[in-house]
This record gives structure tokens, C-alpha cells and sequence, in this order.
């Protein structure tokens, strides 16, 4: 048994301080976070860490410095962090400032409490003139979303006439802060210095102001840090600090909180997916055909990988016993002998030496009576015996897709022509080194007749691999940057329209339509890409020829092309079943139903209650 010894900072009993209602007036506090808008939305961006505390206001080095670009010249408010190895200006400054980018860096930051992110940031060479315009150095910077949280000034009046008596003009404290640039509030810090600029500006030269309060100076003029005498009991106090990792409410009751899990899962998902993305971008290749040939983003000190042999031969006879009952034996296997020809999957000979580790893809049929193609194999990547991984337990996965969902549709509204299309057999254009095909290898019969059995492996991405989205998406990204420069718009267009291999898109002409189709055709058909299935919103000069109300699916909901609404597919549904109701039945039907907007969540809460009353009365399934 684990014991764990916390103890409460209130009332030292045995639980957690965050859930101790011993003082009141604390909780009472912390409201005030939610009163200021601004201060909840930096909260939410997890940049800095704010508590209502009563204590003696703290102060950091800040100043106003001048910016200068070309023939703009504004006030910046900026601070001096030694516990920072680089600069950063925020991206409003470099906006409004029209700063020219010179570069970009991917950067690693190493975080409090040792957990480490990847970004990018642009870069940029910034002239900072003090106030008094005699001094003036160049500094590159990097951009960054929002720099800290805003901080207070210095408003201890003995303090503030100390500084009077001694002639110091500290520029935070003495200028008006309205003149400053600023984005909501004018206690905004927009520029930071870190210790790769401030060891140039320091001039040593320091004034005591009181045992915990000095005021330092530096060739952009004079800074103030340290703890003031007022105490501030009705205000809330931000603590600025270096933890910029996700704060969320849910960290309070994760284990790696209290640090007994594993320090290998502090990684975040951000810093995982960067990885993957640079090792693709490192690995990526492009035949002479223009097709683009990837490696399997396999995870670093993965388990050992089993062959899975065994599984793949059981499940080989199931699934040629389900086509034989459908009859449809002979149209799967022709479905391989198509993508032997087309060079998909290759025989590898049973005789050959196995040089290095191999896995066996089981494989089943799955049936599409309104499609071209009745009937089409999926390999399972999870498969795996007691004990041991799954290939898709040793690979990255990248980016949960189906967050994408919610913006897509948004971004598929803002036109007024809808328009959608697919990539034909997306996944099978893209090519795999020859080092990761014995992991992707699967077991076929000819006409499923006894005998000898066939070991087949892929060379392209395979359907049914955790992986393979994030690779069509990776390499979809990588064409569409490398774009002519003619095409570039409808590139950048493509980038914000894809999720797997479906396109998403909206325009607002009939121009614009056919232009967005021929260019994202041509763009992508280099690559091997073909877009297909074209659907859009009836034009201007088509719209009385169109009686019927047609639907057609787009990412799981139902499109009307005439009326152009969006809903729900609710076939599944509509099936009348005589069976008892039963707890497995409601759970059931909630998951029939796919709404990634949440549009239906007032509808369907109601089954979701229903099914949270049968636990609750301890039914059976």
C-alpha cells in the first residue's frame, strides 16, 4: 500500500488545502478571478500562476522602453527576467509594429518542475531607445502569444518620494501608462528581456530604498524590484513564476501531481506530437514519381513488438468463413490481386531470412452494399495476445483529429458555396521505407483454397494503424507548404480545409468555386493525391434547377445542398426494435448518435440521465 502524508495548511488536518473550507475569507477571494475578464482569459491560456493572497506587493523589473520600426515609434511597457536565456516581444507588438520576420527557431522550454515544451517562434531584430533618447541598442526577440500576466507598479508613497529625493526617474512609474501600446489593460507587459540582452544594460549602478526594496538601473533607464511595505488585503496579488505548463483544475487529482507516476508521462501531448512531426519532416522522402515515402513514427524505448503470427492465422480463417457466408470471397480476394498490381502489397518469400523483427496484421471484411466497392479489407493494429502490445501501442498517434471537427464546420459555414471532396484511397498513396514493412505484413489464402499460406506486407500506409492519420495529415501539411508560388493561396486554403482525407471548404463565388476546384486538383495530383467527389452548394444560376432536397454526409453530419442546413443522420435510430429496454440497449442508442458540434447535447442528456439511473439502481445489462 502507498501512503502519502498530506497534511492541510489550514486547518493541519489530512486532506488537501484546495478542499479545506476552514477559512472562508480565502475562498471568498479567489471570486474575484472570475469578476476581470481579462485576467480569466490569461488564466485560461496557462501562462502564468495568479493567487488571492494577503501579503506585501512584490515588484519586478519593469520599464518603458521605446520601439522603433521604420518611421513608427511607440512606448512599450517591458520587463528584465534573468530566470529567461532569450527575449520575446508578443505577437500584438510585432503586429501592430508591422516587425519584419527574419527567421524562425523551434525552441525548448524547459518548464518549472522540470517538464519541458517545443515551439516555434518567429524572430525578430527589434531597436529599443530609453526615454530620455540617449541610448538605443538593437535586440533580437522572439514572438510569443502573451508574455505574462499584467503586473503592478510601484504606489507606495514614501517610496515614490524617496525616489524624487534622490533624482531618480524610474520610467514605469513616472510616465503615464496610457501612452504606452497596450491591448486591454495598460499594466500589459509586451516586451521581455532575458538574460541575453540585460548583462549589456546593467551599469552596477544600485540605491537601497528600504531592507527588502532597491531600485537598479540600466541604460534603458531605472528599475525597481523587491517587496514593498503596504499590505494588500482586499486585491489579489499575481505571483509570477515559471510555471507556464498547463493549470488546469484536473492537475489537482492526476497522480503525477503528487509525483508518483511515472516521470516519462509528464511529457505533454504537445511536446509528443512535435516530436513525431519533426522526426517525419527528418525521415520524409519523395520518389521519382512525386510519391512521398515515410517511416512509422515509432514511440522512443516502445515494449518489444511480438510477431503476432498466431492471432493473425485465427483470425484468418474467421474472416474467410464470414466471406464465404457472404459470398463474397472471390470479390476480396480480387481486391488484392488490384493492389498487387498497383504495387500497394508485395509477397515477401517464406524462405527469406528474416534480418530483422516482423508483425502480422490481423484482417476482416468489411461490407458496403451502396458502394463502388462491395466488400474491402481493414487490418486491426490493436490486435495483440495477453501480456503484450499491440503495434499501435508502440506508435504515436499525433493530434486527436476530432477536436478539428468543431472549427472545420465553423470555417465550412463562413461561405455562401459549401464545398467538399475526398481524397481517392488517401492513405495508399503514401509510401513506406523498406525498413518498416515487415511490421506491417498479414496472411491471405488464394480464393481462400487450403494449402500454402501467402505472406503479404504493405508498402504503403495502412488503414487501421494509429499512426496513419497523422502521416496523411504531416504529409498533406508538408505538399501544401512547399506549394509554387501560384498556388500558394489555394494551399494556404487546403491547409485550414483538411481533416483525414476529407476537404471542408467554403467560397463565395462562383469563381471562386472553380478556381479553388482546378488549383486544389492540380496542387495536389503531384503528390499522388487525387480529389474526388466533388459536392457544393447549387450557384446562383443553378439554384432553380434544383427541385429535390439532396443530403450528403460531411465528417458524420448530414449536408442539404439546396436548403443548406446541417443535421444529425438519424437512420440508425429510426429502426423500430421489439426487445425489451434494457441498460446495454440505451447505452446503445447514445453512441448511435455522432454530433461533434453538441448541437442535440439538450436532446440527448435525456438518455444519458436515464442510463445514469439504471447504475444507480444496480440494473444488469
Amino acid at each position: 500500500m502507498l501512503c502519502i502524508n498530506i497534511v492541510c495548511t489550514l486547518s493541519g488536518k489530512r486532506h488537501l488545502s484546495i478542499l479545506c473550507n476552514q477559512d472562508n475569507s480565502v475562498l471568498k477571494n479567489n471570486t474575484h478571478l472570475n469578476e476581470n475578464k481579462d485576467d480569466n482569459n490569461l488564466l485560461n491560456e496557462n501562462f502564468t500562476l495568479a493567487n488571492n493572497l494577503c501579503s506585501s506587493e512584490v515588484y519586478l523589473q519593469t520599464l518603458i522602453v521605446s520601439v522603433e520600426n521604420n518611421d513608427l515609434k511607440l512606448y512599450v511597457r517591458s520587463i528584465i527576467d534573468l530566470g529567461s536565456r532569450r527575449s520575446y516581444v508578443s505577437k500584438y507588438v510585432a503586429d501592430v509594429m508591422k516587425l519584419k520576420c527574419v527567421g524562425e527557431q523551434m525552441v525548448t522550454h524547459g518548464l518549472f518542475g522540470g517538464l519541458k515544451r517545443r515551439e516555434n517562434h518567429k524572430k525578430y531584430t527589434i531597436e529599443l531607445r530609453n526615454i530620455e533618447n540617449n541610448f538605443s541598442c538593437n535586440v533580437e526577440v522572439m514572438d510569443q502569444n502573451k508574455i505574462c500576466t499584467s503586473l503592478p507598479k510601484l504606489k507606495d508613497p514614501k517610496n515614490i518620494e524617496e525616489l524624487k529625493q534622490l533624482g531618480i526617474f524610474a520610467s514605469d512609474i513616472c510616465l503615464n501608462e496610457n501612452l504606452c501600446l497596450y491591448e486591454n489593460d495598460p499594466k500589459e507587459i509586451h516586451i521581455l528581456l532575458g538574460a541575453d540582452t540585460a548583462a549589456r544594460l546593467f551599469t552596477g549602478e544600485i540605491k537601497n530604498l528600504s531592507p527588502d526594496l532597491i531600485a537598479m538601473n540600466t541604460k534603458l533607464g531605472w528599475t525597481i524590484i523587491g517587496r514593498s511595505g503596504i499590505i494588500e488585503n482586499d486585491s489579489s496579488s499575481t505571483l509570477m513564476s515559471l510555471l507556464v505548463n498547463d493549470v488546469n483544475i484536473s492537475d489537482l487529482w492526476r497522480l503525477d501531481t503528487l509525483n508518483i507516476n511515472d516521470p516519462a508521462e509528464n511529457q505533454s501531448r504537445k511536446e509528443l506530437e512535435e516530436a513525431a512531426k519533426e522526426h517525419f519532416e527528418r525521415i520524409v522522402k519523395r520518389d521519382n514519381e512525386g510519391r512521398y515515402i515515410v517511416s512509422l513514427p515509432w514511440i522512443h524505448d516502445h515494449p518489444p513488438l511480438p510477431d503476432g503470427r498466431k492471432i493473425a492465422e485465427r483470425r484468418l480463417n474467421s474472416c474467410i468463413k464470414a466471406l464465404e457466408r457472404a459470398e463474397k470471397l472471390v470479390d476480396y480476394d480480387d481486391v488484392f490481386q488490384d493492389w498487387q498490381k498497383e504495387g500497394i502489397i508485395e509477397e515477401v518469400d517464406p524462405m527469406q531470412e528474416i534480418k530483422q523483427g516482423q508483425h502480422f496484421l490481423p484482417h476482416h471484411p468489411v461490407f458496403k452494399e451502396n458502394s463502388t466497392t462491395k466488400v474491402r479489407p481493414v487490418f486491426d493494429g490493436s490486435a495483440k495476445e495477453r501480456n503484450t502490445p499491440s503495434i499501435n501501442d508502440c506508435l504515436e498517434k499525433g493530434p486527436n483529429l476530432v477536436e478539428l471537427i468543431p472549427s472545420l464546420m465553423n470555417r465550412f459555414r463562413v461561405g455562401k458555396c459549401g464545398v467538399i471532396a475526398d481524397i481517392k484511397k488517401a492513405f495508399l498513396q503514401i509510401g513506406l521505407q523498406e525498413r518498416d514493412r515487415p511490421y506491417l505484413r498479414f496472411l491471405w489464402k488464394d480464393r481462400g483454397k487450403e494449402g500454402n499460406i501467402k505472406i503479404l506486407q504493405h508498402k504503403r500506409v495502412v488503414f487501421g494503424i494509429s499512426s496513419s492519420p497523422f502521416l496523411l495529415g504531416a504529409t498533406l501539411e508538408l505538399h501544401l507548404k512547399n506549394a509554387p508560388d501560384h498556388l500558394k493561396e489555394t494551399a494556404q486554403q487546403l491547409m485550414r480545409s483538411f481533416y483525414v482525407d476529407n476537404c471542408v471548404f467554403s467560397v463565395n463565388t462562383k469563381k471562386e468555386l472553380a478556381r479553388f476546384i482546378s488549383e486544389s486538383q492540380t496542387l495536389l495530383s503531384t503528390a499522388k493525391f487525387e480529389l474526388r467527389g466533388w459536392e457544393h452548394s447549387p450557384t446562383e444560376d443553378k439554384i432553380e434547377e434544383r427541385q429535390e432536397d439532396r443530403k450528403v454526409p460531411v465528417l458524420g453530419l448530414l449536408w442539404n445542398l439546396l436548403k443548406n442546413t446541417m443535421s444529425l443522420d438519424m437512420k440508425s435510430l429510426m429502426k423500430e426494435d421489439k426487445g425489451p429496454t434494457t441498460k446495454r440497449k440505451i447505452l446503445s442508442t447514445v453512441h448511435r448518435i455522432f454530433d461533434p458540434i453538441g448541437f442535440s447535447c439538450p436532446v440527448t442528456l435525456e438518455p444519458k440521465c436515464l442510463l445514469q439511473e439504471c447504475w444507480k439502481l444496480g440494473l444488469s445489462w
